[in-house]
């Protein structure tokens, strides 16, 4: 059976599933430099796409649709418009079985729906090594447009059982909270909204947790109204009560923005951790697995506040958790509605081939091993591009779209941050062999993926200062050998050179724009004097 997800909106992209396999992954950010968040609102772009790939609409057993606004029901298909009615944001009523959503029989395009919060909640589920295992686990899911959702998949029955919202914040706060304050804007346009979460939560390393605050935020956090069927459609528009009332709060304004941000983020990430342990508690018989996603599970250091509250026994986020995985999450809706299959078999490499096509000019050739790469950047202390395969899943460039360079150096943070147009203060991170990130990490456990924050170890933060926050931490990508065979190799050779295991990794694109999908592109970029691809090294004849 063939299943297609798609992502209409911002974040659009497309998957495919064969059964339990992932065939492709494909955001559109990642097309052609398009922007990033991009948006799809064309159906002859997903008919494209599928050609590229080597099938047609015949071919698919079931499109699927991703959830969203009930009032955006009009799409495109060439130059006319289409109506697609889709599934809401979220189920309602919560207590409905996410997945009992009947087919749309449409004359030309006929689909399936799932709500947006279904496609984050089952996708992270078949994604994880609970449903590879046929394990149960608590699923919860937290977006920009609802509060968190606690749900349990029961792998004897299987079905999901909804919880309840552990506490009534929609996660756009977040973002709205410091809107005014510190480097961001007062009136933040869409795409600022949906890129500052990032940059905010970097920049909480410059304020402090300020008591008088955060009491303040608890305090006019308990008038939001509990989440439920009758509340539910109004619960954004409380927020934004809440918000308008901290923006009116004299004891909020009289703080300054930086420690307001900083006591915002704490305060949330306290209240996240001691909701939850609180509604798990009241289920002992369950599994303590734990499976997030929705674009707050991007929050390294709220996603390690909950791994080591010691809540549960295994916590699995997908390196998607974000709308750049809902087409493959409300594909997995489907894939669980019309098959037996729960868990989906995937790599983290689905997305776009790299295109080996003819360089810029003013670049030049050569063969190039992993064991001379590893050299060439230890001689010269230079950034690389190392572009090679298919494209990564989800924001973060995990070793076939990035930048790596050494992390000795005390500049080349802002080396970085120079060539890459990005703030001063944004922090670059660790892509280290997995054998050794326990000895300069805390806690240094696996994390292949970016997800959680680590503290640098003390004995290390004189080695390896490029890849250090203000606070002392990181956001690690441990590497090994089944997790990508060719970086593996490189951080080995450039370990053997240098007693460093790590480097820098940061994502290569141009500004606001999607991983580099050519060599044309990389090389027009022209930020760095060598890219490697593939067995070969691309050099600037002119540095």
């Amino acid at each position: 059976m063939l299943i297609c997800g798609l992502k209409f909106g911002h974040d659009g992209a497309v998957a495919l599933i064969e059964d339990d396999v992932l065939v492709f992954s494909v955001e559109m950010e990642k097309i052609g430099n398009d922007i990033r968040h991009c948006p799809l609102f064309n159906i002859a772009g997903v008919m494209a796409l599928l050609s590229h790939y080597g099938y047609s609409a015949d071919d698919i057993d079931h499109f699927v649709l991703d959830g969203w606004n009930p009032k955006r029901q009009v799409f495109k298909w060439g130059q006319r418009d289409i109506r697609l009615p889709r599934a809401p944001y979220v189920q309602s009523p919560l207590q409905r079985d996410m997945l009992d959503y009947p087919p749309n029989p449409h004359a030309e395009f006929p689909y399936l729906s799932y709500p947006h919060y279904a496609g984050h909640v089952v996708g992270s589920y078949c994604t994880s090594p609970f449903a590879a295992n046929d394990e149960s686990a608590f699923v919860l899911s937290w977006d920009g447009g609802m509060a968190p959702l606690l749900y349990y998949f029961d792998a004897g029955d299987g079905s999901f059982e909804y919880l309840g919202a552990p506490f009534s914040i929609v996660g756009d706060i977040y973002a709205e909270m410091a809107a005014g304050r510190g480097p961001f804007s007062a009136d933040p346009n869409h795409w600022e909204t949906l890129g500052n979460p990032g940059k905010i939560m970097a920049y909480v390393a410059f304020g402090e947790e300020r008591e008088a605050l955060v009491s303040e935020f608890s305090r006019l956090t308990s008038e939001l109204p509990g989440l439920n069927d009758e509340t539910m459609d109004g619960i954004y528009d409380a927020n934004l009560d809440f918000l308008e009332l901290a923006r009116n709060s004299p004891t909020v304004n009289s703080g300054k923005g930086e420690d307001v941000i900083t006591s915002y983020h704490q305060f949330v990430q306290q209240l996240l951790v001691e909701s939850l342990d609180r509604m798990v508690q009241s289920y002992p018989e369950h599994a303590r697995n734990l499976c997030y996603a929705g674009g707050c599970a991007l929050n390294i250091k709220w996603n390690q506040a909950i791994r080591s509250a010691g809540t549960f026994d295994q916590m699995w986020i997908p390196p998607f958790p974000n709308d750049a995985g809902s087409a493959l999450g409300t594909a997995c809706c489907a894939m669980m509605a019309c098959t037996p299959h729960r868990a989906l078999q995937w790599s983290v490499y689905s997305g776009p081939a790299f295109i080996r096509n003819d360089p810029a000019p003013g670049w030049e050739s050569k063969a190039c091993s992993l064991a001379e790469l590893a050299a060439l950047i230890h001689s010269t202390g230079e950034p690389i591009l190392f572009l090679d395969g298919n494209a990564e899943l989800g924001p973060r460039a995990l070793g076939n779209r990035s930048i790596l360079a050494p992390a000795t150096g005390p500049s080349m943070k802002d080396t970085l941050n120079r060539i890459k147009g990005r703030e001063g203060y944004r922090p670059v991170a660790p892509m280290c062999l997995e054998q050794h990130a326990p000895d300069i990490f805390d806690p240094g456990a696996p994390d292949p993926y970016m997800l959680y924050d680590h503290r640098v170890r003390d004995h290390w933060k004189q080695r390896i200062p490029a890849i250090q926050h203000l606070d002392g931490t990181a956001r690690l990508q441990t590497v090994s050998a089944s997790d990508h065979p060719r970086i593996f190799e490189l951080l080995s050779e450039y370990h053997a050179l240098s007693g460093v295991p790590l480097l820098c990794n940061t994502s290569a694109n141009f500004h606001h724009k999607g991983f580099f999908p050519d060599l044309s592109s990389a090389t027009s970029w022209g930020g760095v004097n060598h890219i490697w691809s593939d067995g070969m090294l691309f050099s600037k004849t002119e540095n």
